[in-house]
């Protein structure tokens, strides 16, 4: 009579902060010169989609005032070989914000953002820091993907938005291929789903629903400890059952495996379905089988 038990696995990472500071427009006098000078720059990045922190990208620069006097510049992002506001891969495209060291949009909806002011007295250098924000959850194709757009000082006031200075900026982000599961009906991150089936009965069923998430082509496994028969917890005695995923019948003496499809990406449910064989004749007592799934990318 009894249990039947698998297990699952997922994947996960993290990331990292930002900070803040601000300074007030003045009206346009005469013209500003301005240089920047790239002192910190991480210009490469990882993305893992199942990260529970937002990937944060850091630009830090000096500003240098090459003028006799001072300077007010208002700092905005336009785009470049690509918007703004996302970087482009071969098959996906990753959503990304930009904002200033006062954690303000630097462009939104790929228009020119209300950007930052800062003052820089004449001939003094004045640190500046954008940072490039990837939030969680975008579960895009594993591959590169680049953001290319240019960063640019403007003299606040000037009717004309004449450039002081400008600087382009081209950051790539790495996806890996990422895979996840979870059950349904089971605690968050419990990586067991237990069907019970009470007494035993020729013909009873039991369904569990798994949910896969994948940004790339899987293979899932199968793989019985009985060779998908309930065995007797201390006799050679056994009960055949079927064990069913998604319609497909799967053969349990050995490790079975089904793929996923590139329609099938993304977050899919998947339904398992175990049915008891014949019963009839097989000796009182507990019975039980494990079944482990592993998830793994295929092609």
């Amino acid at each position: 009579m009894r249990c039947f038990t698998w297990l699952a696995a997922s994947l996960c990472t993290i990331l990292l902060p930002s900070a803040a500071d601000a300074s007030n427009a003045q009206p346009f006098g005469g013209a500003c010169t301005a240089r920047i000078e790239p002192r910190n720059q991480q210009n490469v990045l990882n993305y893992d989609p199942l990260s529970v922190a937002p990937l944060i990208g850091l630009q830090e620069f000096d500003i240098v005032n090459t003028g006799t006097e001072d300077c007010v510049l208002r700092v905005t992002l336009l785009a470049g070989a690509t918007r703004t506001d996302e970087a482009r891969g071969e098959t996906d495209t990753l959503k990304v914000q930009w904002l200033d060291e006062a954690n303000r949009v630097l462009a939104m909806d790929n228009g020119i953002g209300v950007g930052r002011s800062i003052r820089i007295a004449a001939g003094a250098t004045r640190p500046f820091r954008a940072q490039v924000v990837v939030r969680t959850g975008q579960l895009v194709d594993s591959g590169g993907y680049r953001n290319l757009v240019n960063l640019q000082f403007i003299q606040a006031g000037d009717p004309a938005r004449n450039i002081v200075a400008e600087f382009p900026l081209d950051i790539s982000f790495s996806v890996p291929p990422v895979l996840g599961l979870s059950f349904a009906g089971v605690d968050r991150g419990s990586s067991v789903a237990k069907v019970d089936f009470g007494e035993l009965e020729t013909g009873e069923a039991r369904v569990v629903i798994f949910r896969a998430i994948a940004n790339a082509d899987y293979q899932m496994a199968f793989v019985a400890d009985n060779a998908g028969r309930l065995k007797h917890e201390s006799l050679a005695a056994f009960v055949p059952y079927t064990f069913t995923v998604n319609g497909n019948l799967l053969d349990l003496s050995q490790e079975a495996t089904i793929n996923a499809e590139a329609q099938e990406r993304r977050i899919v449910n998947h339904r398992v379905v175990v049915r008891v064989g014949k019963v009839e004749g097989q000796p009182a007592g507990r019975y039980r089988d494990l079944v482990q799934l592993r998830i793994s990318p295929w092609r």
